[in-house]
């Protein structure tokens, strides 16, 4: 990937005792049960932008460069990279840029490394969380995370193999759980004591 952003941030949220809003509400609510149910509470969050990540196509087959080694890196005869906006998921690089090396060419492709890009992500992440102090060193933690808050797709490369005409070029999945995969939220608790 040539560009990648992550920010995150933490907010004591101004409700409550103590803060900006509701703070002098002279309910008996307010500094009882009720002050430590509404006040307290931070949210947090972490943004992911970035560019896609490269990837290299490949062929299936022969060896053209008699090391006894099946497929490897095609020829490249034209860019591959299609414009952004001609990318589709069922067609996300120009697989008739490259070629299989000739047969018994004693050469192994020309296509470099990383010469394609696939698809960005964009992940968007909240959690909101409170810790309700009781006792002298107790205290019970509620947290609630959402991982890629909005559901926003974000999606694997494509299949690079040039040998495989009926799928080369087509991205068939979501990139996994551990970063950007589909909304997950968890509800946790906690006691410390």
């Amino acid at each position: 990937m040539r560009q990648r952003f992550v920010s995150n941030f933490v907010w004591e949220m101004p409700i409550g005792p103590g803060r900006k809003w509701l703070s002098s509400w002279q309910g008996k609510g307010m500094r009882g049960l009720g002050g430590q149910i509404i006040g307290g509470w931070n949210l947090t969050g972490i943004a992911l932008l970035q560019t896609g990540q490269r990837f290299t196509p490949t062929f299936t087959g022969v060896d053209p460069s008699n090391t006894q080694t099946v497929g490897g890196r095609p020829d490249r005869i034209a860019n591959g990279n299609l414009p952004k906006d001609q990318r589709t998921l069922s067609h996300w690089f120009d697989a008739s840029a490259f070629v299989v090396p000739p047969a018994n060419a004693g050469r192994f492709g020309t296509a470099a490394n990383g010469i394609l890009e696939g698809p960005g992500a964009q992940v968007f992440s909240f959690g909101l969380f409170k810790n309700f102090f009781f006792k002298e060193h107790a205290r019970f933690e509620l947290n609630i995370n959402a991982t890629n808050a909005f559901n926003h797709p974000n999606f694997t490369n494509p299949n690079a193999n040039i040998s495989s005409p009926t799928s080369v070029g087509k991205i068939t999945s979501l990139q996994g759980m551990d970063v950007a995969g589909r909304r997950s939220i968890l509800l946790g608790a906690r006691i410390e004591f």
